[in-house]
């Protein structure tokens, strides 16, 4: 391993804008809350199994994201150990980069086997996929982070790039993909009048399912050309320090934070499913909240039942000055006519 002396490892050291620091450092904070909650909800049989695996490790990618993050922004002293927390977040990084080309391959196979691949339950091979993504993001993030900050930094120029540029394709393909799985899958709809309801079912959920995943292959494209754009300006600065790469690098950090902390809630609301077992969760939580809240108001079982007895000898009491007033009266008006 090659280690970077003091100097260049203060080159990694992060901008701090004043307030978005902390506005990022909350959103980190409450990120992987609403990224538990959705992958505690893709344990439910919403999305077939290999796309539910393909968001769960997208999902970690951004809670690592996150973690990773916070210690940055919090915790960071130019020693060699961030540097292994530099590389733990690129890395996350790359992986929601490159999780539009595994989530637009899996739809592609699905849209080509439309007719088996319901039943198909081979989710080993999107497992195998996941830890091949991460072990190529993982080298990938080292050789970024480790061996482009020694003496040698000027080498490593132009295969960075070229990384760079291959996982930019790669995310325009899978969006490219998106589009046309869609758009054939909305063909098909109309033309397969004739199919069985299980095959035109089928390619319903494919429509439905690439419309719901579109929004975040939009955002996620978004992030990865401004991505592009950061390393390529720095790689022609020659990564020297100055407030624009500074300004930029944060807010791109902050797309990435904001991006984390919404990614749940766009899966959620795009699926009317999931939407709706999230509004019963919250729903019922209110609930519960109101019925403790009126538990507390509650008196004691003996308060109780004395208040009630008051009512009840209270009513009877006046049920017989009632009585007793029409008695006098009625004996008042025969006194009268007499």
């Amino acid at each position: 391993m090659i280690q970077p002396n003091e100097s260049e490892a203060n080159t990694i050291k992060t901008a701090k804008l004043p307030v978005a620091e902390y506005i990022e450092v909350a959103l980190n904070v409450l990120a992987p809350i609403w990224i538990l909650y959705f992958m505690c909800l893709l344990r439910r049989p919403f999305f077939h199994l290999n796309l539910r695996i393909l968001l769960a490790n997208f999902s970690i990618s951004l809670m690592f994201l996150t973690f990773s993050r916070v210690i940055i922004l919090l915790a960071y002293n130019g020693q060699m150990w961030m540097l292994y927390i530099s590389m733990v977040h690129d890395a996350c990084v790359f992986s929601i980069i490159d999780g539009a080309a595994l989530l637009a391959g899996e739809r592609l196979v699905a849209t080509c086997l439309v007719d088996n691949y319901e039943k198909s339950r081979n989710w080993w091979i999107a497992v195998v996929l996941c830890l091949c993504m991460w072990c190529v993001n993982g080298t990938f993030a080292y050789f970024v982070d480790i061996l482009a900050l020694t003496e040698k930094y000027e080498v490593y120029y132009s295969p960075i790039l070229t990384m760079f540029s291959i996982m930019l394709v790669m995310n325009c393909f899978g969006v490219g993909v998106f589009l046309l799985v869609n758009r054939y899958n909305k063909s098909r709809w109309k033309v397969d009048l004739q199919k069985n309801l299980t095959h035109r079912y089928q390619i319903k959920e494919n429509i439905r399912t690439s419309k719901q995943l579109l929004i975040a292959l939009l955002v996620d494209f978004v992030i990865s050309v401004y991505f592009f754009v950061i390393i390529n300006h720095r790689m022609s600065m020659r990564f020297t320090k100055n407030w624009v790469d500074d300004t930029l690098s944060q807010i791109f950090d902050f797309s990435c934070t904001l991006s984390a902390f919404l990614m749940p809630y766009l899966f959620i609301s795009s699926h009317p499913r999931l939407r709706v077992i999230a509004k019963k969760h919250f729903y019922r939580i209110k609930r519960v909240n109101v019925k403790q809240q009126n538990e507390e108001r509650r008196k004691p079982p003996g308060a109780m039942a004395q208040q009630e007895a008051n009512v009840y000898f209270n009513q009877l009491t006046s049920s017989w000055d009632n009585a007793k007033v029409k008695t006098r009266n009625a004996a008042t008006n025969r006194i009268g006519k007499k």
